[in-house]
């Protein structure tokens, strides 16, 4: 089990540079955009869906521009 004391905090130091870091794996990023479009399209319109370790959040603004 992980020592609480030298666990690494998503801080405001941390989000302000995510983004930029995630930005060099973009690829990965379209493909996984692109399977989860695939799995919520089969969704009934009114679904809900519970996300846990989004990071900043850029993802989700994504997926409620395209799943209002």
């Amino acid at each position: 089990m992980p020592n609480p004391e030298s666990a690494i905090v998503f801080d405001k130091e941390r989000a302000s540079t995510y983004d930029t870091r995630a930005a060099k794996i973009a690829p990965l990023r379209d493909a996984l955009h692109l399977s989860i479009r695939l799995v919520l399209a089969e969704l009934p319109a009114d679904a809900r869906i519970l996300c846990v370790g989004v990071g900043t959040g850029l993802e989700l603004i994504y997926l409620a521009q395209e799943f209002p």
